[in-house]
Order: structure tokens, then sequence, then C-alpha cells
């Protein structure tokens, strides 16, 4: 089966979709330790067949691999190896731009793991923003860097290519109406098949 074939490139997506299920496993475990295994194994494998993400399993698109590199890297910040958590991370952009917001949300996580909360905090408003600065700064060279330079390469990415867009901008840009006549069409299509 040569490399470039859709077979080929089906295959990949559906090991991306088992190694998601995998991630899921890995993030669960994590987050809930005391859970039995099988509960948990349970879990991540309804998580990983969802709809909205299985039937993509079976096609040639960039949703299995998306979903695999953040579950991937976020398993790996969960264990506090912020470095290579980026470096999955920027993977994970460059399969999909939109993935940037997901190591945004892990690198506000990360610096705000290991904040103190309940009685440990004063009931004022004010010390307690000053201790959550106070802490996520102090954070921000040591954990968050690693994650800052996945944002600052995406920023300067948008800066050169003059928008998020990928590819040919002309082609890119408002509605086409070949895309909005198949809109229409595939309804009806599925609407009259059915009276068949």
């Amino acid at each position: 089966m040569p490399c470039a074939s859709l077979q080929f490139l089906r295959i990949i997506n559906l090991l991306f979709g088992i190694a998601g299920m995998a991630a899921c496993y890995a993030v669960l475990r994590h987050l809930h330790p005391s859970e039995p295994r099988q509960k948990l194994q349970a879990r991540a494998v309804a998580m990983a067949l969802n709809p909205l993400n299985f039937f993509y399993w079976f096609l040639f698109y960039t949703d299995p691999g998306s979903i695999f590199l953040v579950i991937s890297a976020y398993a790996i910040s969960l264990r506090g190896f912020d470095i290579c958590a980026s470096s999955v991370g920027t993977m994970a952009v460059m399969f999909r731009q939109n993935n940037v917001v997901w190591v945004a949300l892990m690198m506000g996580l990360r610096l705000l793991a290991g904040f103190p909360s309940g009685p440990e905090i004063d009931a004022t408003m004010n010390s307690q923003m000053a201790a959550v600065i106070t802490h996520v700064w102090r954070r921000l060279y040591r954990v968050g860097l690693p994650y800052l330079t996945v944002l600052a390469g995406f920023l300067l990415f948008v800066l050169h290519n003059g928008s998020i867009v990928v590819g040919v901008h002309p082609y890119n840009h408002g509605y086409h109406m070949l895309s909005i006549s198949q809109a229409i069409a595939q309804p009806t299509k599925h609407h009259s098949m059915s009276r068949c």
C-alpha cells in the first residue's frame, strides 16, 4: 500500500484515534488516582468513542491527530514536564492552529497548580488577588516559559502569515458558492433518498 494512498492515510487516523484513547486514560488516571482502573478505562473508551470524535477515525481529517496531540500534551503537563508538554503542544498547533487555545489553557493550569486554597488564604478579596498574582509571577519563568514560547511562536506566525489561515489566502476568504450549494444539497439528497 503506497504511503500516499487514501487507505494509508485513514489508517494513520485510526492509529491517532486509538492513541487518543490511551492519552485519555493517562489523563483520567492522573486526575482520579483512587478510581478503579476498569472504571477509568471505560471512561476513556467512552470519551474516545464519542460520535463527534469516533467517526473521524475512518476519514482523512485532522481531528483524531489534533485531539491525540492536545490530550497527550495535557497528560504530560499534568506530570510537570513542561518543556516536553510544550513541545507536543507545538506539534498540536502545527497540526491545527486553533490548538493554541489549549496550549494557553495548559499554561494557565500549570501556573495556578499548587496554589494554596481554603483556610490558608485570607478572606479579603485584595489579599487573595495579591496572593494569586504573586504565585503566578513566581512560577511564570520556571513553569510558563515553555508555553509562552509556543504562544509567541504562534503570534509570530500570524504576523508573518497575515492571518491564522494556512494556505492560499484569496481562496480562504468569504463564502464560496460551491460550499453553499453543497450545504443546501446535502440534506435535500438525504431527504429524497429516504422517500425511495
